[in-house]
């Protein structure tokens, strides 16, 4: 039974309260669902935590000068972004698989855990909302909330399933390669390899293991940007000392490079508007590139881009100009 709208000038007195006794029964079955969804899935979580403790607590060396540390929040939050975007469809499986990181990623275990915490953590919510707000809600609202509830039990669900694949499944699922769609400049060249070209090849090789990191979808020290202010948000960065690559999801296993760069400073006043220009350029192109990833031809073009990209960066016999594409960033600091 579903909670009922009540209209008083319609309804008989009786009416009226028997049908309040009633949406007061619903509502308490809708909490009850909820708290023993929410009991379920924590004692689950509680298992998989106690049972990932100890190869979190290992050590585990990093390779980053002066101790330079990625946020890893921001990491989740890239991917949790993606986890958010889909809604129900033919083949939830698939479309959940493709917004979560490569096992490959060393922190895949943490990531996930992460996220299906998150989605819990909504579940919570919704039912502190409905305890507090069930006097003013109507029916509409209590059936956002439920397909809510549904969506996030089956996602939790679903990433759990994920993580309990067995290995001959998973090597399978994990040969697929994402592909590299590169942004232009308005003159028709491509920003990504003009700017490799400016910088000096002592920064070729973490280059080379950024965009590894797109392609096999591990995403180095992925960021997304989320201020609501700035002119870059909605896109990602993946990092390594110094070094940036900004990018953008256009396709399920398709991302566009925005630009490449060496970074001096976050305070770095032209960095930013530098880098603002280069996604406002981006986002005038995308629904066209995004369009284009349907033809043969243009992904034939970006495979013959990349392909040049990284015989550029395994040659490391290039001086370099140390030309400052973003102004205001020393490389050689």
């Amino acid at each position: 039974m579903a909670i009922k709208l009540l209209d008083i000038n319609s309804m008989t007195e009786e009416e009226f309260i028997n049908g309040l006794k009633e949406n007061k029964k619903e509502s308490a079955k809708m909490k009850r669902e909820i708290e023993k969804l929410k009991a379920t899935e924590l004692q689950q979580i509680a298992k998989e935590i106690q049972s990932i403790k100890l190869e979190e607590s290992k050590p585990r060396q990093e390779e980053y000068p002066n101790n330079e540390r990625d946020d890893f929040e921001e990491e989740v939050d890239f991917y949790y972004a993606e986890l958010e975007k889909i809604d129900n469809c033919d083949n939830l499986y698939q479309e959940i698989k493709s917004a979560l990181p490569a096992r490959k990623n060393y922190q895949y275990s943490k990531i996930l855990m992460s996220m299906k915490l998150r989605l819990l953590k909504e579940l919570t919510e919704i039912k502190e909302f409905i305890q507090e707000s069930k006097e003013e809600m109507d029916k509409s609202d209590l059936e956002e909330f439920r397909e809510i509830v549904k969506q996030n039990q089956k996602k939790i669900s679903t990433i759990t399933s994920i993580q309990n694949e067995k290995i001959d499944k998973l090597e399978k699922a994990e040969s697929v390669e994402n592909n590299l769609i590169f942004v232009p400049t308005s003159g028709g060249n491509i920003r990504a390899l003009e700017e490799i070209e400016g910088i000096s090849s002592q920064y070729y090789p973490k280059f080379k293991g950024l965009f590894d990191s797109i392609k096999d979808g591990t995403f180095k020290n992925v960021k997304r940007f989320v201020t609501v202010d700035n002119r870059t948000a909605g896109v990602c960065e993946v990092k390594d000392h110094k070094v940036r690559v900004v990018f953008d999801r256009v396709g399920k296993y398709d991302y566009a490079i925005i630009s490449a760069f060496i970074k001096k400073s976050d305070n770095d006043s032209g960095y930013r508007e530098q880098l603002g220009m280069r996604v406002d350029d981006y986002r005038k192109q995308k629904d066209k590139l995004k369009e284009l990833l349907h033809n043969k031809d243009f992904v034939e073009l970006n495979k013959t881009y990349e392909q040049e990209l990284f015989n550029k960066l395994k040659d490391n016999s290039k001086t370099g100009s140390g030309k400052k594409l973003i102004k205001g960033v020393n490389e050689n600091e």
